[in-house]
């Protein structure tokens, strides 16, 4: 029987990209003839979502959980808490996350933030910074002081105050309350956006390690 042409591979099911991967290792390849290819998270990712146009879906599945098992459902790598990071996160990170729940402060002077810093350096202190639990903390902090000020501005006191000790008072007062208003949402946009970014960039530095 006349040995098949790379052509007459590629016509095979799941084949469709046999031999293109040429610099990828022998090695990385959960399907045959160099398909599939797994040299990398993204890769095997693809893999997995691939595998059912293969002759044989659950082989290529299982070649790439042994490779990734993070990527098995339902295993401790591949569980992710709220805050982004794997369930088996770093001690330190955690026994902080333990304390902010609990009611440390994460803004002002003395806060857990910068306590946590001056303890375990700044790659750990830039993690917990961008959990959406401390920048969750950071906007709540922000909303209720703002609405502390607003309420103020908007007492008897405070508008016999600006009327009759500041020059154009009601006005200024009022440009006051309209910002504290946009600084509230100004700070919750900036920082679910900010966060967000930050913990994408630390997920790709650990891909790279």
């Amino acid at each position: 029987m006349a040995k098949k042409t790379i052509s007459e591979i590629r016509e095979e099911p799941g084949m469709s990209n046999a031999g293109k991967y040429k610099s990828v290792s022998k090695d990385d390849f959960c399907g045959p003839k160099g398909t599939y290819p797994v040299n990398s998270l993204d890769r095997a990712k693809s893999a997995l979502k691939l595998a059912h146009n293969a002759k044989d879906p659950e082989s290529i599945k299982s070649c790439v959980y042994t490779k990734f098992p993070e990527l098995k459902k339902g295993s401790k790598m591949s569980r992710r808490s709220k805050d982004g990071a794997s369930m088996k996160g770093d001690d330190d990170i955690k026994a902080a996350k333990k304390q902010i729940r609990k009611g440390a402060n994460v803004l002002g002077g003395g806060n857990a933030i910068d306590n946590f810093g001056h303890k375990h350096g700044f790659d750990k202190t830039k993690e917990l910074d961008n959990s959406r639990l401390v920048q969750r903390k950071k906007r709540k902090y922000v909303k209720e002081d703002n609405k502390s000020r607003i309420k103020d501005l908007k007492s008897k006191e405070s508008k016999e105050f600006f009327k009759n000790e500041i020059q154009d008072g009601n006005r200024k007062r009022k440009e006051r309350i309209s910002e504290l208003r946009a600084d509230t949402k100004d700070m919750k946009k900036a920082s679910k956006k900010g966060s967000k970014i930050n913990r994408k960039i630390a997920r790709l530095e650990k891909k790279k390690m």
